[in-house]
């Protein structure tokens, strides 16, 4: 039997926002088209119409992939978050009450932009004398919304060596 020439993306999806409410998935029919989540917010199992739910739903991100977009430790986002610099964000807590584990953050597309905010207020370094911000290993907003959505990201060098990110328009 021949291998099949396509690739299918391994990238599945666990935990989604709708309606502003956090969700992790416990089971996905594609030929029934039903998702079938448990609701933290509301403790109890929820169905959905996958392709309603699909066009609506906006992705959740774990503290270990906040922390590699954004190239800081995550303890250092949990001190932002202890410290009261960022919103909370919502957590996941464990379905069974008989867990002692504590729950996980969950941070929305919603939480990453004021994360991003934050990030380009810290200063690095000592304060200069003129006042202003020296940013270190922040990017762009277009380069967050494209790492958000798992788009692609064109670069271009510039004369001095380094790479420039550049508009792309997305290929429908």
């Amino acid at each position: 039997m021949a291998k099949s020439g396509r690739r299918r993306k391994n990238k599945s999806l666990r935990y989604f926002f709708l309606n502003g409410q956090h969700h992790k998935v416990i089971r996905i029919s594609r030929a029934e088209d039903i998702l079938i989540a448990w609701n933290y917010v509301e403790k109890k199992r929820c169905s959905y119409i996958l392709s309603v739910a699909k066009r609506s739903m906006m992705r959740a991100f774990t503290i270990k992939e906040v922390s590699s977009i954004f190239q800081r430790d995550r303890l250092v986002i949990h001190g932002y978050i202890n410290q009261g610099k960022i919103r909370r964000p919502a957590v996941a807590d464990p379905v069974s009450d008989l867990s002692t584990r504590p729950g996980k953050y969950l941070f929305s597309e919603d939480d990453m932009r004021d994360l991003h905010s934050y990030l380009l207020t810290v200063h690095r370094g000592r304060p200069r004398n003129d006042g202003q911000i020296t940013q270190s290993r922040v990017m762009s907003r277009a380069e967050l919304e494209a790492m958000m959505k798992e788009d692609t990201i064109l670069y271009t060098k510039n004369s001095e060596g380094e790479f420039v990110p550049v508009w792309k328009q997305p290929d429908w």
